[in-house]
Order: C-alpha cells, then sequence, then structure tokens
C-alpha cells in the first residue's frame, strides 16, 4: 500500500529535488537504449519498450529527481532582453521546486495501482523525475515600472524516465514541455506573484495528474492481460 512508502517518497524527492545538469533524451539515445516512439495526444512524446509487460512490476522506486534551470546570463546584463527570458533568485527556485515536490506527492498518494518502495527487486520499477531547461518570462521588478502583462510565465520540460530497478533496462520514457500559463483562456493577465505562483502551480499539479493517470492505466492494462 502506499502509506507505509508515502513519508519516505516525500523525504527521497526533498533531498533530490536540486539544481541539478540534465539534458533532453535524444531521438537517437533513446533509441538506443530499445525504446519505440508511441502516440499520445496529450504528451509531446512517449517512448516505450516493446514487449513492455506492466504486469511484471507491483512496486515502484523513486530512485531520482532534478530541476535545471537555464542558464541566461548575458556578458553585459543581468538578463536576456532580447528573448524575454530572465533568471529566477534562489528564493524563488527553492519555491518552485516545493510545489512540485508537493503537488507529485500529493497526486502520488492518490494512486492505487503501485505501492512504493526504497529497495529494488524483481517487481520493482525506478522512477526518476526531472524538469529541466526552466525558464522565466516575468522580468524582475524595478521601481516606476509600468505594470506587466503575460499570456505564460515561463516554460519548463518534463522527462520521466521509468526502468528496471534491478538491471537499469530502460521501459518508458516520456518528455513533455509546456508553458505555465498565467490565464484561463481569457487572454493577457497581470504579472503578480500571487498570478505568477498560481500559473507554476497549475502547471505542476497538470503534470503530477497526468503521471498518476498514466500509473493508473498502466496498471489497469496489466490487469486486463492477467
Amino acid at each position: 500500500m502506499i502509506k507505509p512508502f508515502y513519508n519516505t517518497l516525500l523525504v527521497l524527492m526533498s533531498l533530490s529535488l536540486i539544481s541539478a545538469c540534465a539534458t533532453t533524451p535524444t531521438d537517437n539515445s533513446l533509441s538506443d537504449q530499445g525504446l519505440v516512439r508511441v502516440k499520445d495526444w496529450n504528451i509531446d512524446q512517449v517512448w516505450v519498450k516493446p514487449g513492455f509487460d506492466p504486469a511484471s512490476y507491483s512496486n515502484i522506486m523513486v530512485n531520482g529527481s532534478g530541476v535545471e534551470f537555464r542558464s541566461v546570463e548575458g556578458r553585459n546584463t543581468p538578463y536576456n532582453r532580447s528573448s524575454n527570458v530572465y533568471p529566477l533568485s534562489g528564493p524563488k527556485q527553492e519555491r518552485l521546486k516545493q510545489i512540485i515536490v508537493d503537488e507529485f506527492s500529493k497526486e502520488l498518494k492518490k494512486q492505487q495501482g503501485y505501492s512504493f518502495t526504497n529497495s529494488p527487486s524483481s517487481n520493482t520499477m525506478a522512477l526518476d523525475i526531472k524538469l529541466i531547461d526552466v525558464v522565466s518570462n516575468v522580468p524582475p521588478v524595478k521601481p516606476g515600472r509600468a505594470e506587466v502583462y503575460l499570456t505564460e510565465v515561463g516554460r519548463a520540460t518534463l522527462v520521466l524516465n521509468f526502468t528496471d530497478s534491478i538491471t537499469g533496462e530502460a521501459l518508458v520514457s516520456v518528455i513533455d514541455r509546456r508553458s505555465a500559463e498565467s490565464y484561463d483562456g481569457l487572454g493577457f493577465k497581470e504579472s503578480t506573484p500571487a498570478n505568477n505562483w498560481a500559473a507554476v502551480k497549475k502547471l505542476a499539479k497538470h503534470w503530477a495528474k497526468r503521471l498518476r493517470s498514466g500509473l493508473d492505466e498502466m496498471k489497469q492494462s496489466a490487469s486486463r492481460s492477467e
């Protein structure tokens, strides 16, 4: 069941969500791992090992996590004016990481198909959760600056990798790049701390729900095949 391992899961995610160097898997690298791309209308890329049998696994081990922020430092300016992307301060980076931990932990707690463990075994999948190439579109606050309105406060790419916890063999890889939108389908919205963080939380919640539903679907397909 989830409960005995939930606190361990939360601790693992909290400790491992640090600024990390992570690159987006390429088609070649994923193909080299024996994965083939399958179509999913709701996610940019889904790659699966041919013959992957979800019924072979009943546990998930959170193997590692990371958040990588794109470097936008210019030679002579504190941010890149031309592309409208700006650096995130240390406290804001930490707040973003905590939002990711909170939303993923809440959703993973709800899923019923898999148990969580911190030990590898023959029926355990390892899960890596990475958020990479995180950029902010929110300009720094300056005295006397006019109000700023944005359609998105930033973008990031979510990378999920499932592997066999014993052999390390790649099973499933998910890559999805999305924006944290500052509106609810109504157009531009004023850039304020409350609005901006609400947009970040909305995106984190979306990704976390997609992961939970993916795990539920995976387990349901395993039950149908038994």
